[in-house]
This record gives structure tokens, sequence and C-alpha cells, in this order.
């Protein structure tokens, strides 16, 4: 049987490829992404697999009705929290919005829509949540203290996670390492 894949931020990038390797692979998936129509030519080619929705994934009053739609189109299995972004420049020179902004989209977005999962997850005793983060969380850079501070932080949320989700049998990984031998193992096990 297919997954049903939830993944923000598939708009470009990681994201994107991600999209076309789950979608090749057979499984449905749920596509967030600021800008819909980006994926509209996928959206043709895998009908009946694809539900693309508007979502700034900062927008925390958005979340719970995306999320919900794709739990009423079929319980999701896999949670990958892939939408970020960074900010370069000196801490001091960052504004309180550039500041603001890294630490919402880097970290608070993935707690919320992680949160938003993890009820239902529970429940059922299966699903598996997948952060992408960086190698900034676990080193630094001059010029990036923002991303850097944010990618710790999720890190460190995605380690408590995993610990408090694994009796539940709702494994919980950061790496996106992991996230690629997973999709290459699906690939396999479909023939793709």
């Amino acid at each position: 049987m297919s997954n049903h894949w939830f993944l923000t931020g598939a708009s470009s990038g990681i994201g994107r490829h991600l999209a076309e390797l789950i979608l090749a692979a057979g499984d449905d998936l749920t596509a967030t992404a600021r800008r819909p129509e980006s994926l509209d030519d996928l959206a043709a080619k895998y009908p009946s697999q694809l539900r693309v929705e508007a979502l700034d994934v900062t927008v925390k009053d958005d979340i719970a009705a995306v999320v919900a739609r794709a739990q009423a189109r079929r319980p999701v299995d896999i949670l990958v929290n892939n939408a970020g972004g960074g900010v370069i420049g000196a801490t001091e020179e960052m504004s309180d919005a550039e500041v603001e902004g890294q630490i919402a989209l880097n970290l608070m977005a993935p707690i919320h829509i992680t949160r938003a999962f993890v009820p239902a997850m529970r429940l059922r005793g299966s699903g598996r949540i997948i952060q992408i983060s960086s190698a900034s969380g676990q080193g630094s850079l001059p010029t990036s203290s923002l991303y850097h501070a944010a990618k710790w932080g999720l890190e460190g949320f995605s380690e408590c996670l995993r610990q408090e989700l694994e009796p539940f049998n709702c494994p919980s990984s950061e790496h996106s390492a992991q996230l690629a031998a997973y999709i290459s193992g699906v690939r396999t096990s479909s023939g793709g």
C-alpha cells in the first residue's frame, strides 16, 4: 500500500525534488507551497496522487485547516517539514522582522506543523516525522547567527520529540540523509 506524505516547501529546491521522487514512487502527496501554481505541472501529471495546498508556514492560524484537509483525504503517514530559508548578515545589522522571520520559518513553523500531526499519529500508533535540518544545526559560521539559532533549536526539538514518540511507533528524525535512504527504499521496493 502506498504512503500519504505531507511536504512543506514543495515549490523549489529540495522540496520540489522530493515531491517528484515521492510521486514517481507511486505514493500520495499533499504538497504545500506559498506559490501553489509552481506545482501545476506535477498536479497535471499526477492528478490522483497530488493535492497542492497554499500555505505560508509562518502563518500559524492557517496550519490547522490545511492539516485537517490532508488528514480527511487520507491519514498522513509521513510528515516532512522542509520549508526554510536563511538571511545572511551580521547579527546587529538584522532588523527585528528578519530576526523574528528566521525563528518563525526555521523553528516555530516546523514545531506548529508537527504538533498538528502528532495526536493522530499517536492514536494510530504509526507515522514518521522528518525535519529537514542543516549542518548549521550542529556547527556555526559568522553572518548566519539567526539561521543557526533556529536550526540548533530544530535539532533539539527533534531529538526530544523522537524520545517522546518512540513508545508510539512514530519515529522522528531530523537528518535529510535518512530521508534520502527512505526514498531510495521506496523507489527500490516499488520498482522505481
